[in-house]
């Protein structure tokens, strides 16, 4: 998978709360706001920080999304977040986590979609929750919160009837959804190699494994975290989360706690997998040194027999004019002699 950003050490030295993107896209900043209660939906596309400020209602739910955070200092300065929280959200290298700053719960989280070719698309979520409004930030443009954006629009839709804490939940929920297909995915990856492993050998299959034991790793890395820091916070009293939406939260972590469970038995399989590729190299080169070994081993009263009769000096054989068509006949009875014989032994 290519490299979605740039080293952490473009960071060293710097103070805390320095404003530096890590990522590689350096897309403009698109903000949307979408304003809703269970009665009226308005939506704003391409907005600026200052419009914010005349449309805002705090008697709604706004939700902000931000697309493009490779300069957030606007957005920063009028929701009055802390420097250290904007400097995490500019971090795309930055491992899941969960807390509260002050008037604000802070998640960053990743989203991994399946690509066509089943390669995964990953890019960091952050989610700031506030009173009457959440912020989303995204790395880049794409369709993963096209779903929940639906369902709000819908009058009869059970989010419209819920506060920001519920939309909270929505987009989390929709992230660890997508969780499950790329599990999917790796699931029939494992499945198919352990067919041709056993069926198919072939020379690509190293590098197979290979791919497989990478995606692992990739989700092993974002989703562990966020399962543990999930967990710390649901043991928390969060003034922002009302106590039916802890419900719901409750339930991504069971979510993720069988998708972790699901991984390690994952670990276990591309284990085995690999152990039996190498299994099947070994048997392949004992397969490869039995047959030499039979080869030489026919051959070597052969070379014998030729040495023998091959030197440069008058033998009593050599007289009898049946001798070479003897000679070659006794080779070949001892070598098919041989060969059944070590044939009946099963040394092959």
């Amino acid at each position: 998978m290519a490299a979605e950003h740039k080293k952490p050490s473009v960071k060293a030295g710097l103070p805390p709360g320095s404003l530096v993107y890590t990522g590689i896209h350096q897309q403009k900043m698109m903000i949307s706001l979408y304003q809703f209660t269970g009665e009226s939906f308005e939506e704003y596309r391409d907005i600026s920080p200052e419009e914010i400020s005349k449309v805002f209602k705090p008697d709604m739910v706004n939700w902000i999304d931000v697309c493009g955070i490779s300069d957030q200092q606007q957005i920063g300065n009028y929701f009055a977040i802390h420097p250290l929280v904007m400097e995490d959200i500019m971090d795309v290298n930055h491992l899941p986590k969960v807390e509260e700053t002050g008037d604000h719960i802070f998640i960053i989280l990743k989203s991994i979609e399946t690509g066509i070719k089943k390669k995964p698309d990953m890019q960091q979520i952050s989610l700031l929750l506030g009173k009457s409004y959440l912020i989303s930030f995204r790395d880049k443009e794409n369709n993963i919160f096209s779903s929940v954006l639906e369902r709000i629009r819908k009058n009869a839709s059970k989010a419209r009837s819920k506060k920001e804490d519920y939309l909270f939940y929505m987009l989390i929920d929709k992230i660890v959804d997508e969780y499950y297909a790329v599990i999917e995915n790796i699931d029939d990856d494992i499945e198919d190699l352990e067919d041709d492993l056993i069926n198919k050998p072939s020379e690509n299959l190293s590098q197979r494994i290979l791919d497989i034991k990478k995606k692992f790793i990739l989700l092993k890395k974002f989703i562990y975290p966020l399962r543990d820091e999930l967990r710390k916070t649901l043991r928390e009293e969060l003034k922002l989360i009302d106590e039916s939406t802890r419900a719901y939260l409750s339930d991504i972590y069971d979510h993720l706690l069988q998708i972790s469970q699901t991984m390690d038995l994952f670990r276990d399989m591309i284990a085995g997998l690999l152990e039996l590729h190498l299994s099947n190299n070994d048997l392949c080169m004992n397969r490869i040194m039995t047959r030499l070994t039979v080869v030489a081993t026919v051959f070597i009263p052969l070379t014998f027999l030729v040495g023998l009769y091959g030197m440069n000096l008058k033998m009593p054989e050599t007289s009898w004019g049946w001798f070479y068509p003897f000679l070659w006949i006794f080779m070949i009875v001892i070598s098919a002699l041989m060969f059944l014989y070590m044939k009946k032994k099963k040394w092959f």
